[in-house]
């Protein structure tokens, strides 16, 4: 009885294993070096990543936390993350003086529907809209307790 128990037991176990790989497939954690350098991060230099069909350029010395969702491939990711400090604003030392920012491609829904997208967003109240004609972007603010979000389209 004892054998059966401990043989049941070994192949949930080996079952587990085997999931636990097929799943993360050996990626490294996120937010970690070896995943940056697993996306072609390299520390000190510019980098450049892609990120759906658009190629950013990051300046050196701008940290980013690419991630990707399956197999992940040299200079591209799904998602990127970064932060901008500004020590001047406010307390000195405060994360109330960073800005993060994500980035990640528009869905379908978002680039196909366009009325759709734009009656959504006039439906909204927000602190502030700006119109960027020199980027060809509109920036829409919004103001959360202390924080703030906003989409910059």
């Amino acid at each position: 009885m004892l054998k059966k128990l401990f043989f049941g037991f070994s192949v949930v176990i080996l079952l587990l294993v085997g999931y636990w790989l097929l799943i993360f497939n050996g990626k490294p954690a996120t937010n970690t070096p070896e995943n940056r350098a697993a996306h072609g991060y390299v520390e000190g230099q510019v980098n450049e990543i892609r990120l759906g069909d658009v190629l950013l350029r990051f300046p050196a010395g701008v940290q980013f936390e690419p991630s990707t969702l399956h197999k992940i491939v040299k200079g591209r990711a799904d998602t990127i993350r970064f932060g901008l400090f500004y020590p001047d604003l406010g307390e000195k030392n405060s994360s109330h003086n960073a800005i993060h920012i994500t980035l990640e491609p528009a869905s379908p829904e978002w680039t196909e529907n366009i009325a759709e997208r734009e009656e959504r967003f006039n439906a909204e109240e927000w602190q502030k809209v700006v119109q960027r004609d020199d980027l060809g972007l509109t920036e829409y603010h919004n103001v959360i307790y202390r924080g703030g979000w906003g989409y910059i389209i």
